[in-house]
């Protein structure tokens, strides 16, 4: 078989094993989301603060409108394109075709909205100190830059002259690397910094202590990076097996942010022993069980931490 052809089944049977990965990250996705959106609408109405609401709802829709659409062009692809002599994957191919236009700007949105929300999260975190996004947010705007022309070019492809185009699709995935890895350091560096902190001013707490949401920030945003690293490395080789990370992308953004929302909710309840998972779900309190209230964390007036401190409920 020849080389070119081979690599057209190659694409074809990786293609079709991301889109079973796809709906297994997707369910996954649905599953969390029930679980955290309670947690969510109460932290929003208890600190006045919309935004986490927001962008969760904004993601939902747009990983679930991407998502749909991936299950139709699937169908298609492999449903009415086994007639022709292309193989179905060639479908994907059709430059000009409203729904892979389409479907390529779902999915930019998705990494815009998640980048820009951990940015916010970020600049919370820092308490407001904007110096630190500046960077992000740079790196941010490169990625609505590059990924509006390559939109561009999927609808008109005059538009970019291949040497002009290649640049720009090799460099979305450093760019996203980069962009999560900064972002994720920073939050983490200035939960650390202020662990050591309370630590060495002798604050404890009966809650979650920092060290815990610093492991749970960490491990919750390494989904989202080894997926981009992985397909960096095999986009960079051209290697065919980039479709498969590719497919379940865009649920794994959304499952990233509800699993820092859920695990530091469960951490907070185990630390309690008030709550199971989530309020829906907690034990009837007994009228006549006594209620152990944690006393709240000592502030350190001279470093400012307070140990058990939810740096990612900050307000804004």
């Amino acid at each position: 078989m020849p080389g070119a052809e081979r690599s057209a089944y190659d694409v074809n049977l990786y293609t079709s094993i991301s889109m079973y990965l796809r709906v297994l990250t997707f369910g996954v996705y649905l599953a969390l989301f029930a679980l955290a959106i309670p947690l969510i609408v109460h932290r929003a109405k208890k600190r006045a603060t919309w935004v986490l609401l927001a962008a969760t709802v904004v993601l939902f829709l747009l990983i679930s409108l991407t998502n749909s659409l991936a299950f139709y062009r699937f169908a298609m692809a492999y449903g009415m394109q086994v007639k022709k002599p292309e193989l179905p994957v060639a479908y994907y191919r059709g430059l000009g075709d409203w729904k892979n236009t389409v479907q390529a700007l779902l999915v930019d949105l998705i990494i815009w909205t998640a980048d820009a929300l951990i940015i916010h999260r970020c600049y919370i975190v820092w308490d407001r100190h904007w110096p630190v996004i500046v960077v992000p947010c740079a790196l941010l705007l490169i990625s609505i830059g590059t990924n509006s022309a390559i939109l561009a070019w999927w609808i008109d492809n005059t538009v970019l002259q291949p040497h002009q185009l290649q640049p720009l699709v090799r460099s979305n995935y450093p760019v996203n690397l980069l962009s999560n890895c900064i972002t994720t350091g920073l939050i983490s560096y200035h939960i650390w910094r202020g662990h050591v902190a309370s630590q060495r001013a002798g604050l404890q707490s009966d809650g979650v202590n920092l060290s815990m949401v610093l492991r749970i920030v960490v491990e919750s945003a390494s989904i989202y990076t080894v997926q981009q690293f992985l397909l960096l490395i095999l986009s960079s080789i051209n290697h065919p097996a980039q479709f498969i990370f590719f497919g379940p992308l865009a649920p794994s953004i959304g499952i990233v942010f509800l699993l820092v929302v859920i695990r530091t909710h469960v951490a907070q309840s185990s630390a309690t022993s008030e709550l199971i998972v989530l309020p829906i779900l907690s034990q009837p309190r007994s009228e006549n069980r006594p209620v152990r209230t944690p006393p709240a964390a000592p502030k350190d007036t001279k470093t400012g931490y307070s140990e058990g401190s939810s740096w990612l409920e900050g307000d804004g």
